[in-house]
């Protein structure tokens, strides 16, 4: 193993800032940074906290020989997949709450459209009533008017 800083003797380190590199120093040796090869982190995920879960793994299990370190190093992989699938989880959650979102605002949206429609249908059809009711108004009498529209009649209108 070549002999130099933290940082230059393992590749894994170079991906991390020089001064993380040196705290978990303490906690992880060389060797076992080489072994654990580099972090299986994605670009957006940091490193850093990688190694910060394994060197917090470190401390509570004392690991002592290879086989601790690399069951360390898996519960810590394990850990980050988990991280991913609950946001995954989480975001297929979430597609699916505003998909259903989205789908009631178009129902809601179709139904106010139909709705409009109808209303406004009803309203100019009770609107030409209206005009031929007034029509039928200004030719006759209010007397005249109540007895064609009010009472049945026997199917003729009186004329003027």
């Amino acid at each position: 193993m070549p002999e130099g800083t933290h940082e230059e003797a393992n590749p894994v380190t170079r991906e991390i800032s020089a001064s993380f590199a040196a705290s978990i120093a303490d906690d992880i040796s060389t060797e076992v940074l080489q072994l654990i090869s580099l972090p299986p982190t994605l670009p957006w995920e940091s490193s850093e906290l990688y190694f910060k879960m394994i060197a917090s793994f470190a401390e509570a299990l004392e690991p002592d020989d290879l086989i601790s370190w690399m069951l360390i190093k898996d519960l810590a992989d394990h850990r980050l997949e988990i991280a991913r699938y609950r946001a995954i989880k989480a975001g297929f959650v979430k597609t699916a709450c505003d998909d259903q979102i989205r789908s009631k605002q178009s129902s809601s949206r179709t139904y106010a459209d139909d709705e409009t429609s109808r209303l406004k249908k009803a309203a100019e059809t009770r609107f030409s009533t209206s005009k031929r009711s007034s029509s039928l108004r200004h030719r006759y009498s209010w007397d005249e008017y109540g007895q064609l529209v009010l009472q049945p009649s026997n199917g003729r209108v009186p004329c003027r």
